[in-house]
């Protein structure tokens, strides 16, 4: 198990049961990936499908406080990607494309950062 890649996805709001690009591109890149790779994708709901049990979310605290919610969310973002080993990182969206230049600045060439905007629709 420890020769696959990691992989953290950073973007979804949720990866079931949510409407949105960035969800719907999320729900269908987990089903297809995780038996191949480790992932871990940071969410504001701990909902899963299914047929991906080895996906580990890591859920951070809702806020509806003048969209707090957001700032927690790319906060737990930049402590996990400092905290933890991950060999790519997928920013899904525009606002997580905000942390590219700083894990860019971070991991140089160590991690491999993707980043993916726009719908699936």
């Amino acid at each position: 198990m420890g020769d696959k890649p990691s992989i953290l996805v950073i973007g979804a709001r949720g990866i079931h049961g949510n409407e949105g690009g960035v969800e719907k591109f999320a729900e269908e890149f987990v089903r297809r990936v995780a038996r191949d790779c480790r992932m871990t994708v940071l969410c504001l709901t701990a909902d899963k499908p299914d047929d991906v049990d080895d996906v580990e979310l890591i859920v951070t605290p809702r806020s509806n406080f003048m969209r707090t919610d957001k700032v927690f969310y790319y906060m737990m973002a930049a402590w996990t990607c400092l905290s933890r080993r991950f060999d790519q990182v997928m920013l899904l969206g525009l606002n997580s494309a905000m942390l590219l230049l700083v894990l860019r600045m971070l991991f140089w060439r160590r991690v491999r950062v993707i980043v993916r905007s726009g719908s699936v629709d």
